[in-house]
């Protein structure tokens, strides 16, 4: 029985083609609990074993009983794994017992892979990825109650039976449209020559000459001693899934896929938003120890919940050498989950990132780190900012405010806007606010309705209300909340980055007036975008493998069973629902020679409104975003300007007409005291 069921498992392996070798494959059949029936090649430091069948795997009797604290076992040796499989069940287990796994490259030096807390108490195989230099395994439990059955080992060789090519840290990107091209990225892994994708619609698994198209390498990048290659793909078709290897003069990768975007804004979106999944030392205090076990947790429910894309807001690592790059494109393996489903990344860059990192390592569109993407067709328009530059750049600014001017009151007008970018405007721990940040960005936020912004660099989990940029009786730290004209700030960077404790400047539980909730733990934001609302979690950074699977045939915003979500005071779900573009208040026989000029935008108490000079009397009248019309004025023959006083008027959005009998002129201005 032990035998036919491995063979069945390498079947159910090969028919996904995600083809595998196994380098070290242990059923403990012959294992009786006693120190003379361990396996060859094995330590056991405690004997004890199952033999009831809901207590082993699916091999059949016989498995491996942790049954005291600190039982530990350490694997024969072995050499260039991508990966360990086992499984494991907790019996009469309790939340606070755990089993940590460990490995190493020299027996001396252990790095922990991942921490199981809690312990399933139902039969689950697992998964993690491995260094490729890794020659041992070490699993230590430490039982507070009960015992862990564990069983079906293997540690596994991915890329096919015969040669591989030497590739590695697999990755994909955006440089243009999601639902038509795509950036394929790896590392060599040793020397690699005449590398290219080979891809299709049709799976081929690794037999790489069937596949229908093959591109080269666009790219080669040395950064850190690695050297990146990237294929951009271009004229894909959208919505539609495409398996690839990567083939080179030494062989074959193992057989991946990727799905394209939609461009068509009747289908909804699922994105993850986070980022500061940097290791830490020890002046990070006691939370630095878990900083790549939260990493790697959070990468592995990447690859369970699989989103269209994953927006990553800075800080990957802790500085720029090969080492922690090496250990974070190993971890980032972990999204591809168990069958090689490649989430794209949409990366922007942090402060722990050189000026070039992101475009060497993702090959972004641009080398200043700055950039758009337009989502679902005109679902969705994506602004990846750079907070690192000095000051306000006024150049990235200048950029940020003509893009959104081309994509408000036009007909490519998205339903949705949104922006990441790394240092928060008010940070809601250990920093203090950035105004010069907030004073350059946020009044194109409110001016041009981008309703969701990401933000990292605190190492703690928040949601806000809706807030805009103001002094005004009720604000706090230069915002205020504002339901119908704001924008909702989330964040700030726990993908695995030693958590710090939130500030409690407002109350116990809110560190400004306009915080909705905030939260120190590991973890990241969930969004659901469709025409119709937006809807955002939080994802806690726990028991991935309790996790279950999203299919990729499942509908956008499917949630996997068992996904830990954060339950604050005001919910667990945060809905933005779309109520049009504020524009639409403006008749639609305005072309863009007869939009008013109003300056300065965002104003304080008076603005100027400048006009195509009038040939007959007119009417001035101004509304605010909800259509109620707050003031109408006579203008008469002659004139070009008129000075605004808004200052008897309430924080918000305000849309200013100019109305003759041959035509109407319109603007939109934002007034805050």
């Amino acid at each position: 029985m032990k035998r036919i069921s491995i063979v069945i498992l390498f079947l159910m392996s090969t028919y996904l083609s995600w083809s595998q070798t196994m380098l070290i494959q242990e059923n403990f059949t012959a294992y009786a609990g006693t120190s003379a029936t361990v396996p060859a090649g094995w330590y056991f430091s405690y004997n004890g074993n199952y033999t009831s069948a809901a207590y082993c795997g699916i091999s059949g009797p016989n498995s491996y009983k942790f049954g005291v604290t600190n039982a530990t076992i350490v694997t024969p040796a072995f050499a260039s794994s991508d990966s360990v499989r086992f499984w494991l069940r907790g019996s009469s287990t309790d939340t606070a017992s755990y089993l940590t796994l460990f490995e190493t490259s020299d027996s001396t030096t252990w790095t922990q892979v991942v921490k199981i807390k809690p312990i399933p108490t139902t039969g689950t195989t697992t998964h993690y990825h491995l260094n490729a230099s890794s020659t041992h395994l070490k699993f230590v439990y430490t039982k507070s109650a009960g015992n862990i059955a564990f069983d079906d080992f293997n540690v596994i060789k991915n890329g096919g039976s015969s040669t591989t090519s030497n590739t590695r840290f697999y990755r994909a990107s955006y440089r243009d449209d999601p639902s038509t091209t795509i950036v394929i990225g790896w590392c060599d892994n040793g020397t690699s020559t005449n590398a290219k994708v080979y891809y299709d619609v049709v799976d081929y698994g690794s037999a790489y000459t069937s596949y229908a198209f093959n591109h080269p390498v666009d790219r080669t990048q040395s950064t850190y001693s690695l050297n990146n290659r990237f294929a951009r793909l271009t004229g894909l078709t959208p919505n539609t899934i495409y398996y690839f290897v990567v083939h080179d003069d030494n062989g074959t990768s193992a057989r991946m896929y990727f799905k394209t975007l939609p461009n068509n804004p009747d289908v909804g979106i699922t994105f993850i938003a986070g980022g500061d999944s940097r290791t830490g030392t020890i002046l990070d205090g006691t939370d630095y120890v878990n900083c790549r076990p939260d990493r790697q947790t959070n990468d592995s429910l990447v690859a369970k919940i699989r989103p269209d894309f994953v927006t990553f807001n800075g800080d990957f690592v802790y500085s720029g050498n090969t080492s922690y790059w090496s250990d974070w494109f190993t971890d980032w393996q972990f999204t591809l989950g168990t069958d090689g489903h490649l989430v794209p990344i949409v990366p922007v860059m942090g402060n722990h990132e050189a000026s070039a990192d992101v475009y060497n390592l993702f090959d972004i569109p641009t080398t200043n780190d700055y950039y758009s993407l337009e989502i679902g067709g005109n679902l969705l328009r994506l602004y990846s900012l750079n907070s690192e530059l000095t000051g306000c750049d006024v150049t990235q600014q200048s950029w940020l405010s003509n893009d959104l001017q081309l994509y408000t009151g036009t007909p490519n007008e998205p339903y949705w806007k949104f922006a990441q970018y790394h240092t928060p405007f008010v940070p809601h721990a250990y920093y203090t606010a950035n105004t010069t940040l907030s004073a350059c960005w946020a009044p194109l936020f409110q001016q041009y309705n981008v309703r969701l912004v990401c933000e990292a660099h605190a190492h703690v989990l928040k949601v806000t209300w809706p807030v805009v940029l103001s002094s005004a009786t009720g604000s706090d730290h230069g915002f205020i909340r504002d339901d119908n004209n704001g924008t909702v700030y989330i964040g700030e960077g726990a993908w695995g980055a030693p958590l710090r404790t939130c500030y409690t400047y407002f109350s116990p539980d809110q560190a400004y007036n306009w915080t909705r909730n905030q939260i120190k733990m590991a973890g990241f934001q969930l969004v659901c975008v469709t025409k119709q609302k937006i809807e955002i979690r939080a994802v806690q950074a726990l028991g991935a493998h309790n996790v279950g699977q999203v299919q990729i045939s499942d509908p956008p915003c499917t949630l996997p069973a068992n996904l830990s979500l954060w339950n604050p005071s005001n919910g667990s779900v945060v809905i933005l629902n779309y109520n049009g573009p504020l524009t639409t208040v403006v008749p639609n026989n305005i072309s863009d020679k007869q939009k008013l000029l109003a300056y300065p935008v965002p104003t304080n108490d008076r603005a100027t409104i400048s006009f195509i000079k009038l040939t007959e009397d007119a009417q001035m009248e101004i509304y605010n975003s909800l259509g109620a019309k707050m003031k109408s004025i006579s203008i008469v023959s002659g004139t070009d300007s008129k000075e605004l006083n808004f200052s008897d008027l309430p924080d918000g959005t305000y849309f200013v007409f100019v109305i003759t009998k041959t035509g109407t002129q319109a603007c939109k201005i934002i007034h805050f005291h």
